[in-house]
This record gives C-alpha cells, sequence and structure tokens, in this order.
C-alpha cells in the first residue's frame, strides 16, 4: 500500500495578494479531492523586501493552518535552489512540485499518484502530448507562442545534447516519491531554470 500523504511545494515569487488566493484554491482542491493528509509548503523567494512583505501576508492568514508551511528561501537564488531548500521543511511521502499560478490541471495529482501506486518514482506533467489542451484569453496568444517556441527549441537541445527523451522538460507539475526527492536534492547542482535537466539526467 503506497503513503499518499502528500506535501506540494509553490515557488512563490509574485506578490501575496496573488500568492494568498491561488493557496487557498489548491488548498480547497486538496481538502475536496485528497483523501489523506496533506500540507502546502510555500517557499517564498526573490528580492528580500519582497521577501518579507509577502511572506507577512501569507502569515497573517495562515498562521492558525497546520495545512500550509511557509518557507523564505533567500539564497541562492533560482527555482532549483529554492525547491531544494522547501524540500527540508516537508514531512510526507508524496513530493510534488506545482508553479505559482496553478496552470495546470489538479486532476494531475490523482493520475499521477496512480504511475507511481505502479513503480514510477518520478511523474511529470508534459504540454506537448497530443491529448494536452490549453485554456487561455486569446489576448495571452502572443505570448503563449513565443513560450512555446521557445520550448521546442529548447527541448530540442536538450534531447540532442543530454539524450533525454522527455518531450517536455520543463512542465512546472511534478509528483515523486520522497526517496527520489531525496537523491535528487543531495545531488543537484544546477539551481536556476534548469534544474529540471539535472533531475531527468538523474
Amino acid at each position: 500500500m503506497v503513503d499518499r500523504d502528500l506535501s506540494i511545494i509553490i515557488p512563490a515569487k509574485a506578490g501575496g495578494g496573488f500568492i494568498l488566493r491561488k493557496v487557498e484554491v489548491l488548498l480547497d482542491y486538496l481538502q475536496q479531492h485528497w483523501d489523506a493528509r496533506f500540507e502546502v509548503v510555500v517557499c517564498v523567494n526573490g528580492e528580500l523586501t519582497e521577501v518579507n512583505k509577502t511572506h507577512a501576508i501569507l502569515a497573517e492568514r495562515f498562521a492558525q493552518d497546520s495545512r500550509v508551511v511557509l518557507h523564505q528561501h533567500l539564497a541562492p537564488a533560482g527555482k532549483g535552489a529554492a525547491l531544494q531548500s522547501a524540500f527540508l521543511k516537508t514531512q510526507y511521502n508524496l513530493i510534488g512540485f506545482i508553479d505559482a499560478d496553478l496552470p495546470f490541471d489538479l486532476a494531475f495529482l490523482a493520475q499521477a499518484e496512480e504511475a507511481v501506486k505502479s513503480g514510477s518514482s518520478l511523474v511529470v506533467g508534459n504540454r506537448r502530448l497530443a491529448k494536452s489542451r490549453v485554456h487561455l484569453l486569446t489576448t495571452l496568444l502572443p505570448s503563449l507562442f513565443k513560450r512555446h517556441v521557445f520550448g521546442l527549441l529548447y527541448n530540442r537541445a536538450v534531447r540532442l545534447l543530454f539524450g533525454i527523451q522527455q518531450s517536455d522538460t520543463q512542465c512546472g507539475i511534478k509528483l515523486m516519491t520522497r526517496d527520489f526527492a531525496t537523491t535528487l536534492f543531495c545531488h543537484l547542482t544546477c539551481h536556476g531554470f534548469s534544474y529540471d535537466v539535472e533531475m531527468f539526467l538523474l
């Protein structure tokens, strides 16, 4: 039987009000759909002044909520480093990551858990699959197109250079076992954007 208790990390660089609303959405979803214990570890990082402001807003709202763990990450800079230090604050067997704006279908978590039950140690989202769908305002299409093209070029370079087969190395939603996360963060040397590539190599 797989231990279903979940620690999910949000690396948060945006303003406190924005993050607060997203944490509330995630908590509501998990409360309704995850029938085991869970915690949301909010890793506030970025400029010191903004970190302090965001942390204060979140602390005022969630100080009495045991489901929320607040963590300030100041250095070194980078998403990989923020996740690495936030991992030390987690307590449960399943470890998840999700981008702060929650741009993904949260049903991924249950689907990924099924893969873990079947023996996978790491499950990642993939926006390149034929069945993947994007829902957004039409005004955001130019920005999405640029990111999509850059993502395709970056992924092609990564696959050529490192032999990684994954067609989407940068997707910001993941689920893994604690054993895998421990190995990953004990060995991680890339603290920035490309920590995902090191993860796939591992």
